[in-house]
């Protein structure tokens, strides 16, 4: 009795990988060549006035993909990019 509960229990253990492996492996997307990337951050002017001093500035980044595939947007799904200014 015991030798055929370790051979079902091997036996629901292998096929649960079969099914669960290719789900992870495709959530890597192995057929996308994406590589995001944020650089070139900048302040003007530097350094900024407090806000008590009626202080402004404009922050710039660079935002971009260096993989062959293009990164795209939907609708309701943009990136939001918050920094903090301390």
């Amino acid at each position: 009795m015991l030798i055929m509960l370790k051979k079902f229990a091997s036996a629901v253990i292998l096929i649960f990988f079969i099914i669960i492996s290719p789900l992870i492996l495709n959530a890597q997307n192995p057929f996308g060549s994406y590589n995001p990337f944020v650089n070139a951050g900048t302040i003007t002017p530097a350094p900024l006035w407090p806000v008590e001093a009626n202080g402004t500035g404009m922050v710039s980044i660079h935002l971009g993909n260096t993989g062959g595939n293009q990164l795209h947007a939907y609708p309701g799904d943009q990136g939001i990019y918050a920094v903090p200014l301390s």
